[in-house]
């Protein structure tokens, strides 16, 4: 999947403020582990399994590293593990079982069995929506509660939003990520909050 194509898809505030600080130890030490080996401490192996999977669809690697080189689906166990509310973990865990089981609804296997052919067709169907359906999902999933006869689409699509937004911010407040894309100075100056990214030539990490 195209990087930037990926990013236009839907997103969502999760409403969730964690310090950059926090998110560098954990993202720090999730890249000493293998993407595809690393052991969950709080998702099951093939809930792990599906949301690398998925990480790896919306940012996928190719000319830079991609969301499996900087350990974000770690950093989402992780933090559902040792951060997230309970209750924020059992929705999100509940949309995951709902994307789960509608991929095996139209594939006849699980998501993490299919081909990478299904699995990224099937993503972007879900993502890639005409305006009115963006906007019929986001009014949906900022419900406080699943309306009655939409639980499976509310959410699912709850998962969906929360974990492209996840997969973003922990992306780019990855140690791999601020040091090797965006610009950086590990000894800043003083700050100038309003100079014109053309004038810099990047985005700088800190």
């Amino acid at each position: 999947m195209d990087r930037r194509k990926a990013l236009k898809s839907i997103t969502l505030s999760t409403g969730i403020v964690i310090s950059s600080g926090t998110l560098m130890t954990l993202l720090q030490s999730c890249q000493e582990k293998d993407s595809i080996t690393w052991v969950p401490k709080f998702l099951s192996e093939q809930e792990a399994i599906t949301i690398s999977e998925l990480s790896n669809i919306i940012l996928p690697s190719d000319e830079m590293p991609g969301a499996l080189d900087v350990g974000v689906p770690q950093v989402i166990d992780l933090m559902m593990k040792d951060v997230f509310e309970d209750k924020d973990n059992d929705k999100y865990r509940k949309g995951l079982k709902a994307f789960s089981s509608q991929f095996k609804k139209e594939n006849g296997v699980e998501f993490h069995e299919g081909s990478q052919e299904k699995q990224q067709a099937f993503v972007e169907k879900l993502y890639n929506l005409s305006e009115d359906e963006t906007d019929e999902v986001l009014s949906l999933v900022r419900k406080s509660s699943a309306p009655s006869g939409q639980e499976d689409k509310y959410f699912m699509y709850s998962f969906l939003v929360d974990h492209r937004k996840l997969t973003i911010n922990f992306y780019f407040t990855s140690e791999k990520v601020g040091e090797e894309i965006l610009s950086y100075d590990p000894v800043p100056g003083r700050q100038e909050g309003c100079v014109p990214v053309e004038q810099v030539g990047n985005v700088w990490s800190l």
